[in-house]
């Protein structure tokens, strides 16, 4: 027994030991939390408290699920392969096959995996004669069943957010009827229709609650509702509910995690005990104690805090670059002395905090031969939406690329459908003409619908105008810029929430691509441009990457760890996100922050621009509120003198390193201010009030604006007051719009009203 317990420290032993009632663990990042529960069962069985076959185990990865099971029978354990070690999900398939006929299906029922759902729901449409594909239905009744929510109360629910709740509801209605006429469930309802069985027969929920004598949860932060009905449920009869995880790595409330489930845990079990494992084995004291400054700023969670008995290490590096390319210019060279110093590639990771950030690093890892794996994501240039836009593009250049063309010919919907193509495709062949040429005589193909018509000769005057701008030598963004506009591509976008705001983001750094290479590159003109892309695809395709820089999102670095971490791009409306800054909850975003910093267990780089594009447009940013909460202890001389210049212009009420907006006469103008001082811009508010151009506005006359506060601009529209700085003319106003991103406006000239 003492052997099974040298190994751990003494909270872990104290997790191991104590298995009766319902329990807590907190656990730290690289704490050892997976250790403890694997102890933990060892435990158990060797105090021969309970068989095998009583314990459930439950996390949330086969792979992870598989890992456990592998250190379990590793460690000797007789009859090890009984214990019910698996993911929900495939805990919930194993109940439903001995029990499915009790709520009207059979034992052999199939499970539909994304793509069979998505062709039943493409029955359902067709069946209720609906044409409108682009609401994704799919993500709804995943929304729906994760709520345990039928038909009619999410109509109910959701008619108050979208204006499709109804047409949502009926497709939901026969998607469900059709799934129990096939005898099928899919992913959601292995969890919801285990509820339903619990529900509705009791004598078997009775038989399982007797069965687990021991039910241990890792990662619950991570539980969604249904996850939560099932284990609470599940414990109601011996209540031995171990459950292990960390509030400060919830990051998952996209998917429908719930944080709440582990910060109301000792509500749902008053007598629980809650044992904090708080000594971390894989970072420095300087990126541990970096880490906890940052997430001691939030207020949901049970509080906790890091230490480790490893050395100080390094210093955090922090470099406030000029824009994104500096940025990924000096990460690289960074890496290549990191790599010079004997640290594999494959232990350097660039963190980001969306899938957009990768395309800069891929071009910039691409030029400097350093190899890399983009983790988690489709590499930038393969993305559906930039393909799209490229197609576009390409075929403008090349008006006999038809293969551009059919990709482009119905994306967004214009009632060109595959019978309609078929005719222009026939009618190209008989007058020896592209498919695009073949459009000019829309009027004269045979058989062609008004409908399609229309759409044949909208699509033929996109690529006209295209074309048009090409000859003009009209910049490559700005050609770009008025194609997504004559599309309403945005609006296409918009019709499935669920990917609205990532592809966004993917088309307005594209569009950053264009300007970037107008800039740097000896070459002119949108066909230099193409085969630049064209270039790095094929270099990428031909890369060997079997040993790499990893390339991801803080999201997909979860669980992982790295020597060296590059956290890139922190400024405010990057990270945090513009989207968690605009509801005024950045809690999340900090979590996510930390979860980033903890990944690196030697060396951590955090980066920041001063300038980026964002939204289609080049803005002043500024540093992300995550790296101020850092005590400057722990970062490097150079970092630490950049911020302490950036507070100082703070404290002379100067916005550093950004720009101020203001309207004139319906319009905006972004323009640094004053004079350059070691980099940073001072803003000299006096040639503001001097200059003749500009007038006062009706939002001079607004009083007490506060942080929060709702307001509407003449050009920006609405948005939310992050901060007020300044008293009287000389007030300024940090504010995030909807549509516009992040802008500071001087209030007595800014076109503005309070909402």
């Amino acid at each position: 027994m003492n052997e099974l317990l040298s190994s751990l420290n003494e909270q872990q032993a104290a997790a191991v030991i104590n298995t009766e009632g319902a329990m807590l663990i907190l656990a730290g990042a690289g704490s050892g939390k997976t250790r403890t529960i694997i102890h933990k069962i060892a435990y158990i069985l060797q105090q021969n408290k309970a068989y095998p076959s009583e314990i459930l185990a439950l996390t949330f990865t086969n792979k992870a699920a598989g890992e456990m099971k592998d250190r379990i029978y590793n460690m000797g354990i007789s009859d090890a392969q009984s214990i019910w070690m698996s993911t929900f999900h495939s805990m919930g398939a194993r109940i439903l096959r001995q029990h499915a006929p009790l709520i009207g299906y059979t034992s052999d029922f199939v499970i539909y995996d994304e793509d069979d759902k998505k062709k039943l729901i493409k029955d359902c449409l067709k069946q209720l004669e609906y044409n409108n594909t682009d609401i994704n239905f799919a993500r709804y009744i995943s929304y729906a069943k994760e709520n345990r929510l039928s038909p009619l109360e999410f109509a109910k629910i959701q008619s108050q957010f979208t204006n499709n709740a109804k047409l949502i509801s009926e497709v939901y209605a026969l998607y469900e009827r059709k799934l129990k006429e096939y005898n099928a469930m899919d992913f959601n309802d292995l969890l919801s229709n285990l509820v339903l069985l619990f529900e509705e027969r009791q004598d078997v929920l009775n038989y399982y609650q007797q069965k687990f004598k021991y039910i241990l949860i890792d990662e619950y932060q991570d539980t969604n509702h249904v996850q939560y009905l099932i284990t609470k449920m599940l414990a109601g009869v011996h209540n031995n509910i171990c459950v292990c995880g960390d509030d400060d790595q919830s990051i998952y409330a996209f998917r429908g995690a719930d944080i709440k489930n582990i910060l109301e845990f000792e509500r749902d079990y008053p007598s629980v005990k809650t044992i904090r494992l708080e000594q971390n084995y894989r970072s420095t004291q300087n990126i541990i104690g970096a880490s906890n400054d940052v997430i001691s700023n939030n207020s949901q969670r049970k509080g906790k805090t890091l230490f480790t008995e490893n050395a100080a290490g390094e210093k955090i590096k922090f470099r406030h670059c000029y824009d994104g390319r500096e940025e990924a210019r000096y990460i690289c060279s960074e890496i290549e002395k990191q790599n010079q110093s004997g640290i594999s590639f494959s232990q350097m990771a660039i963190l980001y905090r969306t899938n957009a950030q990768s395309r800069i690093f891929e071009e910039m890892l691409l030029s400097a031969m350093i190899p890399y794996r983009l983790i988690g994501g489709i590499k930038f240039y393969e993305r559906e939406e930039i393909k799209d836009i490229l197609a576009y593009l390409k075929l403008a250049v090349n008006p006999q690329d038809n293969i551009s063309f059919m990709r482009i010919v119905n994306t967004p919907k214009r009632s060109l459908g595959n019978v309609a193509v078929q005719k222009i495709d026939e009618f190209a062949q008989f007058k020896s003409c592209s498919m695009l040429n073949a459009l000019s005589y829309y009027k004269e193909i045979p058989s062609l619908s008004p409908k399609a018509k229309s759409g044949a000769e909208e699509l033929y005057n996109i690529i006209s105008n295209i074309q048009q701008s090409i000859s003009e030598n009209t910049s490559i963004g700005a050609i770009t810029k008025k194609l997504i506009d004559d599309l309403k591509y945005y609006d296409y976008l918009s019709s499935r929430p669920d990917t609205t705001e990532q592809k966004t983001e993917n088309i307005n750094e594209l569009i950053a691509s264009m300007y970037e290479f107008e800039k740097s590159s000896d070459e002119v003109g949108l066909a230099s441009y193409l085969q630049h892309v064209s270039l790095i695809s094929a270099i990428d395709e031909g890369a060997d990457k079997t040993e790499g820089v990893s390339l991801m999102t803080v999201h997909n670095a979860k669980g992982l760890e790295f020597d060296t971490v590059f956290l890139a791009g922190m400024e405010d409306g990057i990270f945090p996100h513009f989207g968690s800054i605009m509801e005024g909850n950045d809690e999340e975003e900090r979590r996510l922050c930390y979860v980033g910093m903890t990944r690196a267990k030697r060396a951590l780089y955090i980066t920041a621009a001063k300038e980026r594009m964002v939204r289609g447009r080049f803005d002043r940013l500024m540093i992300s509120r995550f790296v101020f909460e850092i005590d400057k202890k722990y970062i490097d001389e150079m970092g630490k003198n950049a911020l302490y210049t950036i507070e100082k212009n703070k404290n002379m009420n100067a916005i550093e390193s950004e720009a101020i907006t203001y309207g004139i006469d319906g319009f905006s103008y972004d323009k640094p201010i004053g004079t350059k001082q070691n980099g940073y811009a001072k803003t000299n508010i006096s040639s503001y009030k001097e200059s003749s151009e500009i007038v006062k506005k009706s939002g001079s006359n607004i009083n007490d604006l506060n942080a929060g506060d709702k307001i509407k601009h003449d050009l920006f529209g609405l948005g939310t007051i992050i901060s007020v700085k300044g008293q009287g003319e000389e007030q300024i106003l940090q504010v995030a719009f909807v549509n516009a991103g992040i802008k500071n406006l001087l209030k007595a000239y800014a076109p503005i009203t309070k909402v």
